[in-house]
């Protein structure tokens, strides 16, 4: 009978120090993810160095929670790939907040095909931008670059395309690979095909 509770004992044990080293396993991940992502938020913002005789106003976005690629793909009106081919001016809206446009010549359609004219350029509006020597900038926003090939999940407002979740929905595109963060894996650093399978996956079991 002794030697049945031991071996009870000793298998709720194991069972124990099993859930331990698993939690313990998701917590350094989580660790490890956010510590890619703040390092990634801190090289795109922009620009740097400051030029002389500039001003920096810091800012910040608003983000929703759980910046998984799911959420973020479930959540966009509009998934595409394509070229930046503008960036415009800085401007203030009516409550004072500094945006920009930017210009994307799309290439290829994941979500929403219909709302967008296949061969019309899309404007998006990014929170930030340089005006009267002054530069208003997020750590968590989206940082676009002339030419740069990008894969972008874009959310509709009344008037202008924006970018669901900030710099988690925008990701760029470089030598076939697509480049970005996302909150399950921290750095995104994958092929571009599998990256447009995994997307267009989790689009058709919504």
């Amino acid at each position: 009978m002794e030697k049945e509770k031991v071996y009870i004992l000793g298998g709720v044990g194991v069972l124990i120090l099993g859930g331990v080293l698993f939690f313990a396993g998701k917590l350094y991940v989580m660790q490890r993810n956010g510590q890619e992502i703040q390092a990634y938020m801190q090289e795109n913002v922009a620009p740097a160095p400051v030029p002389e005789g500039y001003l920096v106003t810091e800012m910040q976005a608003s983000l929703p929670a759980e910046a998984t690629t799911k959420n973020i793909a479930n959540t966009a009106n509009l998934i595409v790939r394509g070229k930046v081919t503008t960036i415009g001016e800085a401007y203030s809206d009516q409550l004072g907040f500094v945006y920009h446009n930017v210009i994307i010549q799309p290439e290829k359609f994941y979500k929403n095909t219909t709302q967008v004219q296949q061969n019309a350029d899309i404007t998006v509006k990014v929170f930030g931008g340089t005006k009267d020597k002054e530069i208003f900038r997020a750590l968590d926003a989206p940082r676009f670059a002339q030419n740069e090939q990008v894969f972008v999940f874009l959310g509709k407002g009344e008037k202008d395309y924006y970018v669901t979740y900030e710099i988690f929905g925008k990701l760029t595109i470089k030598d076939n690979k697509v480049e970005g963060i996302n909150q399950e894996q921290g750095r995104v650093s994958e092929k571009l095909s599998d990256y447009e399978k995994k997307v267009v996956e989790i689009i058709g079991q919504k």
